[in-house]
């Protein structure tokens, strides 16, 4: 019998742990190599991202529908009454008139998204519904116990829209203004002129045309504040509700308001439509008169671009207003927003299609059109000459200007602007200031004729929002933490994919390296031929027996 030597036994299990070292050194290289190529992969995919474009698409259980479907109601509405301090001395031709500022009247806007639906056509539909909420805390006092005087609305503004009419008709109105006793100006409570006071002039004009004059008291935030709108917007997913489809650039922008992509009420979709100054003849659509594409200022598209051209619509501006973008900054909290200014009265040009519909006959000019420094607002306020404003005339002309004193324009209290975060589309803060203007031309009565060719400031809003503190801290984990945390999760997983390749690599060098010493060690020994001579003739005789 033949026994095996010692060797012999031995070297079946350096062989199997030779291999089991290979297969780990091959796992370590295998895993490493996994790792790296999921860190690129998740390079290319960009997770954050990922889970940013899905909760900003406006469908359920996304952040952004919860904007809609549950309103923050943090835009406060800022109101100033200008109160005419002079109105004897004014009226006598003795003095300029004479302005105090009187507020704030602070109100709270509380907004319901009622019927809000998402449908597969990419688009969400709902009806607003907007009231106001007054806080004490925050104002100046009740407008119930302030006392102003303030021009009186009804009989300056049909004076102004009669101006150009024939004289017979003027004598109408002036018999009518006696009759009824009617005065250019009119004392009361600012709580009237907010919300509404019995004038004689309004409660003729309901009983004759009720369905063009639909009120029988007149108030300022009332009117503005009356009706339901029901609106379309873009939900945010081109094709449909498809999750894998890449999100609109239009996210959120208005598709329809009321039915109609336009405003009927400057002439969108009307045919035949006629310029009113020359007589020629213009399309149905204009770009001036087209409220598909606006923004209601919830929320706007993610990483918008600083030459993107965007508008905002709010029943107040009566119409869209552009939005200039002007530089970047960064907030207290360290993340990037981008700085517009809302140009609610640009350069108004009668052959331009951007805003060659608001120019109408309404102000008495040759051009029809508002002078530089205002937006008209007359078709939403019953074809009165009434137009918008910065605060205090801020940028009107000085000859407009100068005909009244107590005016103090200051750009940093009375400038429109917005702060949006470019990354999730949020708004940050909006300071909105528009002022609400009388815009008088050419009367034919002596009691209006000391109002002849001024704009007369009435009052003016300030709508501010700020973004909620629980809202900041989700915008700071999104752009700051966020973003650092996948980063460094990337780098780790980059690091130890290389770090496990270079060690699997290790390994392996350290396996062929012994095996290599192995078999020198073999070769070198005086004993190896007889050695494996033995090694033949044991696996032999096992083989036999």
């Amino acid at each position: 019998m033949v026994f095996p030597t010692r060797r012999s036994s031995i070297a079946p299990r350096v062989a199997l742990g030779r291999s089991r070292q290979a297969l780990r050194a091959w796992g370590w290289v295998a895993s490493g190599a996994l790792a790296l190529l999921s860190t690129l992969g998740l390079c290319l995919v960009d997770p954050l991202d990922q889970i940013l474009s899905w909760q900003t698409t406006l469908q359920p259980g996304t952040l952004a529908y919860t904007f809609w479907d549950q309103p923050l109601d943090v835009l406060y509405i800022r109101t100033f009454i200008f109160n005419i301090t002079n109105a004897e001395a004014f009226l006598s031709g003795e003095e300029k008139m004479n302005l105090q500022e009187i507020g704030p009247f602070v109100y709270r806007e509380v907004t319901v998204f009622a019927n809000l639906t998402v449908h597969d056509n990419d688009t969400a539909s709902f009806s607003a519904n907007r009231t106001l909420e007054f806080l004490p805390h925050l104002s100046v006092g009740d407008p119930k116990d302030y006392v102003v005087t303030v021009p009186n609305l009804p009989l300056l503004g049909a004076a102004a829209m009669l101006g150009e009419s024939a004289l017979v008709t003027n004598l109408a109105l002036r018999s009518l203004a006696l009759f009824v006793g009617a005065t250019p100006l009119l004392t009361m409570t600012a709580d009237k002129v907010l919300w509404g006071y019995d004038d004689p002039l309004v409660s003729m004009a309901h009983s004759v045309a009720p369905s063009f004059v639909d009120f029988k008291r007149l108030g300022l935030l009332d009117r503005m504040y009356t009706e339901v709108d029901d609106v379309v917007v873009r939900a945010g997913r081109n094709g449909g509700v498809d999750p894998k489809a890449k999100v609109a650039e239009d996210v959120y922008s208005i598709q329809t308001y009321r039915g109609a992509t336009g405003f009927p009420h400057w002439g969108h979709g009307v045919q035949p439509r006629f310029d009113p100054l020359t007589g020629e003849a213009l399309p149905a659509h204009l770009s001036c008169d087209t409220v598909q594409g606006s923004y209601e200022g919830v929320l706007f598209p993610r990483n918008v671009r600083p030459e993107q051209r965007m508008y905002v619509y709010r029943k107040q501006f009566c119409r869209s207003a552009p939005i200039v973008y002007q530089n970047d900054g960064f907030t207290e909290e360290g993340y990037r927003y981008m700085l517009y200014h809302v140009d609610m009265n640009p350069l108004i040009d009668p052959d331009d299609p951007e805003s060659q519909c608001y120019c109408t006959r309404t102000f008495g000019s040759n051009s029809g059109c508002v002078p530089p420094g205002f937006s008209s607002i007359a078709p939403c306020f019953y074809k009165m000459p009434v137009a918008l404003s910065q605060p205090h005339l801020m940028d009107a002309q000085p000859a407009l200007q100068n005909k009244l004193t107590g005016l103090n324009p200051n750009r940093d209290e009375h400038l429109s602007y917005f702060r949006l975060q470019p990354e999730t589309g949020i708004p940050l803060n909006i300071r909105c200031r528009l002022q609400i203007n009388l815009m008088m031309g050419h009367t034919r009565l002596s009691i209006t004729q000391p109002f002849d060719h001024m704009a007369l400031p009435i009052m003016w809003v300030d709508m501010t929002m700020d973004l909620p503190d629980n809202y900041k801290r989700l915008v700071h984990l999104a752009v700051i933490v966020g973003p650092a945390a996948q980063t460094a999760l990337l780098v780790l997983s980059a690091l130890a994919g290389a770090a496990m390749v270079a060690w699997g690599l290790v390994l392996r060098r350290r396996l062929h390296a012994s095996g290599d010493r192995r078999l020198s060690e073999r070769a070198r020994s005086p004993l190896a031929p007889s050695l494996h001579l033995t090694q033949r003739l044991t696996q032999h005789m096992d083989s036999v027996h």
